[in-house]
């Protein structure tokens, strides 16, 4: 056996033997079980057991300290789950312990849960039931068939014209999909890779960024050359740097810059929009 292989095996024969360390006090294990010459790598099974050399979910209930499914191990299986509902006191699943495993039956098993006050009929786990249960400023709508928070489920959520596209596949907001998803945006009407452009200045003529379509870093964009061209912009009077640096777009440095009644967002350079 070459150096190379045998510092790999004496390698993970230390890994399994570390693994399986913690499982010396287990009424599954004699107390001179050997070593495990094993690794056990797989999530679902991550305890080795020893005395069989066998890879298991868990040996003991110390295993499955804050496992969504429960803080027993059912040792039927050797797998983490509840023999009764108090083995659920702490998952995000429910305080009901059915079939060994915890969830739900209904509202009562989900007070003050943090995955939501509602039970999900379909998934008999606890989850929003309305976008009222949705308290982050950043995922506030809700899946009532899953039970999920997101920033969107559809176009409807996604109330900024320049990200008016729901992104399904991560509930999030971006600039379009296609390209009607445009057609309120500030940077231009057409839809390319995901993000909306101008193709010329006939496009740039309502846009608050300004009525030039200009060169930017990666699309053409609305923006402007000068302040005199910002004098009726909802965003600002100012004429200056915006978020793509190769062009200018209009927006304030205070509130003197804004349409009467107006603050200025100095974090977004642009006046408040409704």
């Amino acid at each position: 056996m070459n150096r190379l292989v045998w510092s790999a095996f004496t390698a993970a024969l230390a890994l399994a033997t570390a693994a399986c360390s913690s499982q010396s006090s287990s009424p599954k294990a004699d107390a001179g079980a050997p070593p495990c010459n094993i690794v056990c790598d797989d999530p679902a099974k991550p305890v080795c057991d020893g005395t069989r050399q066998q890879c298991f979910g868990c040996l003991q209930d110390s295993d499955c300290s804050l496992k969504p499914l429960g803080s027993a191990c059912v040792q039927a299986g050797n797998f983490c789950g509840c023999n009764g509902n108090p083995d659920c006191a702490a998952s995000q699943l429910g305080a009901k312990c059915r079939d060994h495993a915890c969830g739900c039956d209904g509202p009562t098993d989900c007070m003050n849960n943090a995955s939501g006050p509602a039970c999900v009929g379909s998934t008999h786990s606890c989850g929003c039931g309305a976008d009222g249960d949705c308290t982050s400023p950043s995922a506030k709508h809700c899946d009532t068939a899953t039970g999920a928070c997101g920033m969107c489920f559809s176009n409807a959520h996604c109330t900024d014209p320049d990200l008016s596209a729901c992104k399904t596949s991560d509930n999030t907001c971006i600039p379009c999909i296609v390209e009607a998803d445009c057609a309120k945006s500030t940077f231009g009407p057409h839809c390319t890779n995901t993000s909306c452009e101008c193709s010329g200045d006939a496009d740039c003529g309502a846009s608050p960024r300004g009525t030039h379509c200009s060169q930017g870093a990666t699309l053409k964009v609305c923006g402007c050359q000068a302040d005199t061209e910002c004098a009726a912009s909802a965003f600002g009077k100012r004429c200056m740097a915006s978020s793509d640096p190769a062009v200018s777009a209009c927006g304030c440095t205070s509130d003197m810059d804004c349409p009467s009644g107006k603050p200025c967002n100095l974090v977004a350079g642009h006046c408040a929009t409704p």
